[in-house]
């Protein structure tokens, strides 16, 4: 995700974690989850919690160019024909998945 993909308003939000760097990915109760180091300690967080439009979205956006998560192949609900679940609504880009959980698009993660 580049610069310009990010919200104007490029500022964390007070509830923030302030992770120091991404590790790892891991799922968890089929929930996407990244190991993090923050505070020189690692703590697995999940991925909703770090998208904050702001540098942690950044960190974790950066980290999934170099390891992609095990995305599923086409959409769950529909087989890849195309709804609202594997289409942005924002901007039509593809929506990913993971075992049927919507993570929204690259540009517009879903919280």
């Amino acid at each position: 995700m580049s610069d310009e993909e990010l919200d104007d308003e490029d500022t964390m939000s007070e509830d923030s974690i302030c992770i120091e760097e991404v590790l790892d990915w891991v799922i968890e109760d089929d929930r996407l989850c990244y190991v993090c180091r923050i505070g020189g300690v690692q703590e697995v967080i999940d991925r909703s919690d770090l998208m904050d439009g702001a540098e942690q979205q950044r960190l974790v956006l950066q980290f999934e160019r170099r390891k992609p998560p095990p995305w599923d192949e086409q959409c769950p609900f529909c087989d890849g024909d195309g709804c609202e679940e594997c289409v942005c609504d924002e901007c039509e880009r593809p929506c990913r998945q993971i075992k049927g959980v919507n993570y929204g698009c690259c540009k517009h993660p879903v919280i």
